[in-house]
């Protein structure tokens, strides 16, 4: 399945570069999108079924690391490159021809028997509850709905307070990634001291805060200075977030519902990505992009208060 994946991803991710129909090239990226929900289901579920404990979440920790920085060097050289053509960045994709070999040669199967054996909610005979995955999944849509705005809106943000260049964004979104990478590769030492509501209080407490900082930064330069000042706060939280995601979901997964469990989780983020311009938009009209970000950053840092409550609240049981 993932070097079927990693076909399709190539043959969709460059296709633009022979299609000279819009429409062709809109449906192109949707294929596009499947391929990345199948490599993204898979891959998160082989960390669960390679590892365990603190290495499942050293290893949920390191997938994001290595997510966001690619997305911060492929934002930046994409921009390099779309200077010269607009098509030039499609070549990108070919890049994933070289790792098919690698996927062939150092990705097994695992062994299914291998597998500890289950406890608790996974217990032999014990009936497992989908309510918590549902709540899960539900959380992940919304906090997907709300972090995208960062990447997606956060140009027209620095167009309205006097920064129109593109690079400046572009730079911006890179240093969201690349902190979101810091707090990504120390997931298993942050997993190992707090439970998940302390995390997912601090995850939108930065967030929150990034994107507040961002709100309010001034017209001109020093608002650009303030704006990625922003997004490395952002990051920082962000850099959380999705590996507790992942984590969670391959805690509470029986084995034999784990990957069907994870595609849940990744179609979450995907419909999040696909519906917060509806959130951000309306927003945005209303208030200007200005209000939306200060309107989000309230309620991020409104979901961070409740799960610290929450936290506190569980530890004094």
């Amino acid at each position: 399945m993932l070097i079927a994946a990693l076909l399709v991803y190539v043959a969709s991710g460059t296709a633009a570069l022979w299609l000279g129909d819009l429409t062709a090239i809109l449906i192109s990226r949707a294929v596009l999108g499947i391929a990345i929900g199948m490599m993204l289901t898979a891959l998160t579920t082989l960390i669960g079924d390679y590892y365990q404990g603190a290495e499942r979440n050293r290893m949920a920790g390191a997938q994001h690391a290595v997510m966001v920085t690619g997305v911060a060097v492929g934002t930046i050289l994409a921009g390099f490159l779309a200077e010269t053509d607009w098509r030039l960045p499609f070549f990108m994709y070919f890049a994933a021809l070289a790792v098919i070999p690698l996927v062939w040669f150092a990705i097994a199967e695992p062994a299914r028997g291998a597998a500890p054996p289950p406890v608790g909610l996974l217990a032999p005979g014990a009936r497992f509850s989908f309510v918590p995955v549902a709540l899960l999944y539900l959380l992940v849509w919304l906090s997907t709905i709300s972090t995208f705005i960062v990447p997606s809106q956060l140009a027209f943000l620095l167009i309205e307070i006097g920064v129109p260049e593109a690079g400046t964004a572009g730079i911006a979104i890179a240093v969201f990634n690349v902190f979101a990478a810091a707090t990504a590769v120390a997931f298993r030492r942050f997993r190992d001291r707090f439970d998940n509501r302390q995390l997912l209080a601090g995850a939108y407490l930065g967030l929150g805060a990034g994107v507040l900082m961002a709100a309010s930064a001034p017209m001109g330069g020093a608002g650009a200075w303030q704006a990625m000042a922003g997004m490395v706060v952002a990051g920082l939280g962000f850099g959380v977030l999705i590996p507790t995601f992942n984590a969670w979901i391959l805690a509470l997964a029986p084995l034999h519902l784990r990957g069907r469990l994870v595609g849940g989780v990744m179609m979450s983020q995907f419909l999040g990505f696909f519906c917060s311009p509806f959130w951000s938009q309306p927003l945005a009209d209303a208030l200007s992009m200005t209000g939306a970000y200060a309107v989000t950053g309230a309620v991020q840092m409104t979901a961070g208060a409740a799960f610290l409550a929450a936290a506190f609240v569980w530890r004094r049981k």
